[in-house]
C-alpha cells in the first residue's frame, strides 16, 4: 500500500459520520428530537449500523452479522450459567491489580504521516489555554502544557476530560501536578479539551457548545452539528501527527467522574484509535457513575449474578447510554458486535476509590444507573467483572485505590494510577 493511499484512508476513515471535584450527574435521557434511533427506520433514515450512500464505514469495523471475540463462553448478551458467579471485588483486592491493559507493547513504525485535512489547527494561546481551529471551521478550546502545533520531543499524550463542572483547567493543574510527580512532564503533553455548555458558558465567535451534558454521550454540538467524539477523533489524530509531535508513540484518555463516563464510551465507540494502528493507545476510566453494557443483563443487588431485569420495573434501562438500544449520530455506526469488538481489542483501565461508596457529587441514581451497583465503586467492580468473566483475554483491569473517595485529584495524584496514565511502573 502506497504512502498516498494510506493517508487518503486516515482521512476518509476519521472524516466518516456526523459532523473541588468534578460531578457526574444524569442528563436528560431521552434522545434529541428528530434524531435518528436504532431499531426500525422511518423512510429514508438509516438504522443502527446502516452506512449513508456514499459513505465509507468507520475504520476498523466488520461488517454486520460477523462473529464476535470469543473466550470460550457466552457474550455479555447471555446469561451467566449457573455457578459462575463473580464474587464483587474478589478479582481486584483494594490496593492491588495486575496491569495487563496498562502495560506497555511495542508498536510498529508509522508508515505514514495523518492526512493534514483530518487536523486541528493551531491557534493563539494564552498561557496554557489554547483556541484551536477544527477542520470544519468550528473553534475550540484546549488547555495544554505545549504548544499544540507540536514539539519534537514529546513521546506521550495525556487527555484529560473534564467532569459536568465542565473544570477543564482545574483537571489540567492535577494531571500536570501528577505528571511532575511521576517524573514524565517534560516529555508528556497533557491537553484538557473543554466542552462548552450552550447558554452556559460564553462563547467566542465560531465557538461551538453542547446542550447540558450531552457532550460525555458524544452527541453533536448546538452549533455546527459535531459530535464530541469526532472532536476527540481530530485531537487524537493531531497529537499522532508525525509532523507536529514526530517522537508520540503513546496516548492515554483519561477522565473522572463525567470525563471517566465519556472516555468509557469513546472507548467503545471511537474511531481515531483504529486509523492509527503506530500508536499505542490506554483509557483510564476513573469512578464514573455509570458504564455501556453490551447485553440486558444487569448485576443483582449483590453484584454476585447477571440476569435480565423485568422490562416493567425500569423501562428504557438498555438504551444508550447505560446499554446499546436507541443510539443517534456517531454512536450508532456500530453494530452491537462491532462495538464490543472494538472495546475488547482495546486497553482499558478502570480506577475507583475505595471510599466512592457515597450517593453523592450528583451521583446518577436514576433506575437505569441504580440497576449497575449502589455506588461508583459497586458499578465498576461489577462491570469489571461482568467484562473479565466472560472475556478473560480482553487487555482490561480495574484497580481499587484504597483511602480516595470521589476526589478528582487524589486519584490523579495515586501512583497505582500512573501505569496506566503515563506507563509509570517504577517509582
Amino acid at each position: 500500500m502506497t504512502t498516498k493511499l494510506v493517508a487518503v484512508l486516515l482521512g476518509v476513515a476519521l472524516l466518516a459520520g456526523c459532523g473541588a471535584n468534578d460531578a457526574d450527574g444524569a442528563p436528560p435521557g431521552a434522545a434529541p428530537p428528530g434524531a435518528a434511533l436504532t431499531g426500525p427506520a422511518p423512510p429514508g433514515v438509516p438504522s443502527t449500523g446502516a452506512v449513508p450512500p456514499g459513505a465509507v464505514p468507520p475504520a476498523g469495523s466488520a461488517p454486520p452479522g460477523s462473529a464476535v471475540p470469543s473466550a470460550g463462553s457466552a457474550p455479555p448478551g447471555t446469561a451467566a450459567p449457573p455457578g459462575t458467579a463473580v464474587p464483587p471485588g474478589s478479582a481486584v483486592p483494594p490496593g492491588s491489580a495486575v496491569l495487563r491493559g496498562s502495560a506497555e507493547s511495542p508498536v510498529p513504525a508509522p508508515p505514514s504521516d495523518v492526512p493534514a485535512s483530518v487536523l486541528v489547527t493551531p491557534g493563539e494561546r494564552s498561557g496554557n489555554l489554547e483556541s484551536l481551529t477544527l477542520p470544519t471551521g468550528a473553534r475550540f478550546r484546549v488547555v495544554a502544557n505545549f504548544p499544540m502545533a507540536g514539539a519534537k520531543d514529546v513521546t506521550r499524550a495525556v487527555i484529560v476530560v473534564h467532569g459536568d463542572g465542565r473544570t477543564a483547567k482545574v483537571d489540567f493543574d492535577r494531571m500536570l501536578a501528577a505528571a511532575r510527580a511521576a517524573g514524565v512532564d517534560r516529555q508528556t503533553i497533557i491537553v484538557a479539551p473543554w466542552f462548552l455548555a450552550d447558554g452556559r458558558d460564553r462563547l467566542a465567535p465560531d465557538e461551538i457548545a453542547w446542550q447540558d451534558q450531552t457532550w460525555k454521550q458524544g452527541y453533536a454540538s448546538e452549533q455546527g452539528d459535531l459530535s464530541s467524539f469526532m472532536v476527540m477523533d481530530q485531537l487524537i489524530a493531531s497529537l499522532a501527527s508525525r509532523q507536529r509531535f514526530p517522537a508520540m508513540r503513546h496516548i492515554t484518555l483519561a477522565g473522572h467522574s463525567a470525563g471517566g463516563q465519556f472516555t468509557q464510551r469513546y472507548a467503545v465507540f471511537g474511531r481515531a484509535p483504529e486509523t492509527l494502528p503506530w500508536m499505542a493507545f490506554n483509557f483510564s476510566v476513573m469512578n464514573p457513575s455509570s458504564y455501556v453494557y453490551f447485553g440486558p443483563e444487569r448485576p443483582t443487588s449483590d453484584g454476585t449474578r447477571f440476569t435480565v431485569p423485568p422490562a416493567e420495573s425500569c423501562p428504557g434501562y438498555n438504551d444508550y447510554r447505560y446499554g446499546l438500544q436507541r443510539r443517534q449520530g456517531y454512536v450508532a455506526a456500530l453494530t452491537p458486535e462491532q462495538a464490543l469488538r472494538r472495546y475488547l481489542g482495546r486497553r482499558v483501565t478502570i480506577l475507583n476509590g475505595a471510599g466512592d461508596t457515597l450517593a453523592n457529587h450528583n451521583l446518577d441514581t436514576t433506575c437505569p444507573a441504580n440497576l449497575e451497583g449502589p455506588s461508583r465503586l459497586a458499578r465498576g467492580t461489577y462491570y469489571y467483572n461482568r467484562i473479565h468473566s466472560v472475556y478473560p483475554e480482553a487487555p482490561h483491569d480495574h484497580v481499587v485505590i484504597p483511602g480516595v473517595g470521589h476526589d478528582t485529584g487524589r486519584m490523579f495524584a495515586s501512583r497505582q494510577s500512573w501505569p496506566s496514565l503515563f506507563g509509570v511502573t517504577n517509582w
